[in-house]
């Protein structure tokens, strides 16, 4: 009891003290406390107390006015015009042509006729000499003749060559507008390569058959061996 008096006996001494105090103060001028209260005071952050729930609560913060978006009208594109579907065209029928013969009118027909055809050894003033089907290798050039009818426009015939098969010599030889065209090729004959047997063909311009003909090259047997052999008595 003695200790809880004096503690309100001290209390009740500090009230009448801070009582008296406030009476002693002057009185306020209203025109100060008129423009105190109008003029702005600064504003203090007051610290708080983070919440364990909300961790961020309770921090000071001074933050900056966040300016506004400004909306203002953009410039809108044109529209692009849209042009319509073209209707699809049909693909043009493309009509077949035969392509030209590359040798001319004059060359483009067939309408020949293979009256006389020979393989010689010489031909002199348009007839051929020694005519045969096998030859000595020894002759070293054989002719080819041919007598060619031609009623329409002037053209040429192909003379091949061949040996064994194989092709020796292409030669085009003119065919003029007559009732009988003469003409000629040669070939030369190796006497060491070319025994065997050969082939002679004639074509048109348009690469038909008019002819062939097929003879022998040899050689020549040797004379002295002959002889021998003609001098054994028969049985």
């Amino acid at each position: 009891m003695t200790r809880a008096y004096t503690f309100f006996a001290a209390l009740l001494t500090l009230i009448v003290a801070l009582s008296t105090a406030c009476q002693e103060l002057p009185a306020p001028n209203n025109d100060s406390a008129q423009a105190s209260a109008l003029s702005p005071q600064p504003v203090q952050a007051t610290p708080q107390t983070a919440s364990p729930h909300h961790p961020g609560a309770g921090r000071a913060t001074n933050l900056a006015p966040v300016p506004m978006p400004s909306f203002q009208d953009e410039p809108q594109e044109a529209p692009v015009p849209v042009k319509p579907a073209e209707p699809k065209k049909k693909a043009p029928t493309v009509k077949h042509t035969p392509a030209k013969d590359d040798r001319g009118p004059a060359e483009a027909h067939s309408n020949l006729r293979l009256d006389d055809f020979a393989v010689a050894t010489n031909v002199v003033k348009r007839v051929p000499q020694g005519v045969d089907d096998t030859f000595d290798v020894s002759e070293g050039t054989l002719w080819g003749y041919v007598k060619v009818r031609n009623t329409q426009t002037p053209t040429h015939v192909t003379m091949v060559w061949k040996r064994n098969g194989v092709l020796r010599t292409r030669i085009d030889v003119k065919v003029g507008t007559s009732p009988g065209w003469r003409t000629w090729s040669r070939q030369r004959i190796r006497p060491q390569r070319d025994a065997g047997r050969w082939t002679l063909e004639v074509f048109t311009a348009d690469g038909d058959l008019l002819g062939a003909r097929t003879f022998d090259v040899v050689k020549a047997a040797d004379p002295q061996a002959t002889a021998e052999l003609e001098e054994v008595p028969g049985c």
